[in-house]
């Protein structure tokens, strides 16, 4: 319901809800699988506008049951390709997906080693076990739109404990994260400065 009241309010031009899940790859040598093998999924309905910036590259986009598309660099790290079969490890148990497509992102955006998937709403839902509602609601907003005007709407239409978020949002959340590594960062180079000025000294000493 709140999807629809999104989609009528001035200046937006698509809303896209959407689940997410975090599946993972069961490599076929039967080793214990790695970081790299999680692939980060987002479950839409396949007749939805694509907001993620993704362009499909090989294949198609999922249509429907067990269809998978990835990200091509996930793929070519994995030796997988369109038309293969993956075994997976979801919120409900072990699964069969197959590779429909391929997708990368502009400027070669990758998620820290991880590879990134979309499956349909229906799919995710059932494997997510998550039957109704949406974890995130991607909106693209007509040209000439003002930004804080949507917002403000959208900030009088959700319920508490939901977030309004612009791209700008999300970049200062990252180079805040970035600053606090930064920090950490100049205290170890300080500590081993000091270490090595130390050993140093101690060799002269004897």
């Amino acid at each position: 319901s709140l999807l629809a009241s999104i989609e009528r309010i001035d200046g937006v031009e698509s809303a896209v809800g959407s689940i997410g899940s975090v599946i993972v790859l069961i490599p076929e040598n039967g080793s214990k699988p790695a970081n790299d093998d999680q692939i980060l999924v987002s479950a839409v309905d396949s007749g939805a506008p694509d907001l993620s910036g993704a362009e499909t590259v090989a294949g198609r986009d999922p249509a429907g049951g067990n269809e998978l598309a990835v990200d091509k660099a996930f793929a070519e790290r994995k030796g997988v390709e369109v038309g293969d079969r993956i075994k997976v490890s979801t919120q409900t148990g072990l699964t069969e997906f197959e590779i429909v497509g391929l997708v990368e992102f502009k400027g070669g955006l990758e998620y820290g080693g991880q590879g990134f998937g979309t499956v349909p709403i229906e799919t995710g839902r059932k494997l997510f076990d998550q039957p109704s509602g949406y974890g995130e609601i991607g909106i693209a907003l007509e040209s000439g739109a003002n930004i804080d005007d949507v917002r403000n709407e959208l900030e009088g239409l959700i319920d508490e404990g939901t977030e309004v978020r612009t791209p700008s949002d999300v970049s200062d959340d990252i180079n805040s994260q970035l600053q606090g590594f930064n920090i950490m960062l100049y205290f170890f180079s300080a500590m081993s400065l000091f270490v090595g000025g130390f050993l140093i000294l101690n060799s002269f000493n004897m």
